[in-house]
């Protein structure tokens, strides 16, 4: 007997719902899925025109999370907390049931690349955990080179 037809067995006289709810059991039989092929953090680009008729292609918040090997919840935090550089682009904010949400984060592809090569020179593609304490350097590299990135794009 299969594990999962165990557990099943095993719960089969609770019935279809959870005790004391009216919520229905999920089946444990179902296959779990699993990411055969890891999504390439560049499939969802943006070209956008800036002010001074340059155009670039951006990307959203969840490309620099995935190709840093992260949650996008986690990429916000560091913004927040000031491990990385605020997002230099941004979509144009919306309402939302009636109150103002900011428009996305937008990073440009150099931002992003320069961004894995500062991170894996480090070893921390991909890494557990970061204690920014132990590299402190990384976020003033980030902030020099998005600025500098940030000037070549929007100058004339």
């Amino acid at each position: 007997m299969a594990k999962d037809d165990v557990i099943d067995a095993m719960f089969s006289p609770l019935g279809k719902t959870y005790p004391g709810s009216k919520q229905v059991r999920k089946s444990l039989s179902h296959p779990v899925k699993k990411h055969e092929e890891k999504e390439s953090w560049d499939q969802n680009s943006q070209v956008k025109k800036l002010p001074n008729g340059k155009e670039v292609e951006l990307f959203p918040a969840g490309s620099l999370a995935l190709a840093l090997g992260r949650p996008l919840v986690t990429v916000r935090l560091w913004e927040r907390k000031g491990y990385i550089p605020r997002a230099p682009y941004r979509l144009k904010s919306m309402i939302v049931d009636g109150k103002k949400k900011p428009g996305w984060r937008m990073y440009s592809r150099a931002m992003i690349e320069s961004a894995i090569q500062s991170f894996q020179s480090r070893g921390l593609l991909e890494a557990p955990r970061i204690d920014w304490n132990r590299y402190p350097d990384l976020s003033i590299e980030l902030v020099e080179l998005w600025g500098k990135i940030h000037d070549q794009e929007t100058s004339s």
